[in-house]
């Protein structure tokens, strides 16, 4: 919670010394993927054929993309942003033997966009970098049927994560109507420990602006 606080306090500090100009604040709503290498995760080597291969370290789930930004000019903006994910998957099955994962979590973005091109052109590419808190919990099931013909099922203890990302994320942004844009960003993420994930995101993002 001390981790969402202060990134909290970074948006509204960076929000606060926006230039004065018509724009309140944008909202986002969006869906996207996450895919993060869990290198904690029991990854069984398959042995077929004579060749050798890893179950592989990557999961994946789903979720919808929520976001809060404001402009400090034309081509500068601060983002806040929330997306959950859930994923579930087989990860391999040989005769009665098969291996699944459950995945969830959520991610709490705070970064500071480039928008290249004028402000008078639809599409723009969006470069931004920052800080986000990332939480997951992976859970792996194994099931088969042991020699008494019973189906067996082991889940060992759940992997949780909680930790500070650094944060890349590059994307293009159309301007639809005045106020109203749609956006494809992938958002690339790394730890001070090597953890690696990534999510890209389709969205629209509505801008509130003063009468006067």
């Amino acid at each position: 919670m001390k981790k969402i606080i202060t990134l909290l306090f970074i948006f509204f500090t960076l929000a606060s010394n926006a230039q004065s100009n018509k724009e309140i604040v944008s909202v986002k709503f969006g869906y996207g993927s996450t895919n993060v290498v869990v290198k904690e995760a029991n990854s069984p080597t398959l042995n077929l054929f004579g060749y050798s291969f890893s179950s592989g370290n990557t999961f994946v789930g789903e979720g919808i993309e929520l976001g809060l930004s404001k402009s400090i000019n034309s081509s500068l903006f601060v983002e806040l942003g929330f997306s959950n994910f859930k994923g579930a998957d087989l990860i391999y099955k040989i005769n009665s033997y098969e291996r699944t994962y459950k995945l969830k979590g959520f991610q709490v973005p705070i970064s500071v966009n480039y928008l290249f091109r004028k402000e008078e052109k639809r599409l723009r590419i969006n470069l931004g970098a920052g800080l986000q808190y990332f939480k997951s919990t992976l859970n792996q099931f194994e099931r088969y049927v042991n020699t008494n013909d019973i189906q067996v099922e082991n889940q060992p203890v759940g992997i949780d994560i909680s930790e500070i990302h650094f944060l890349f994320r590059p994307g293009l942004q159309y301007r639809i109507v005045e106020n109203l844009t749609a956006a494809f960003v992938v958002k690339v993420s790394l730890s001070p420990k090597g953890r690696y994930t990534d999510n890209p995101a389709i969205s629209v993002r509505y801008t509130f602006i003063t009468k006067c």
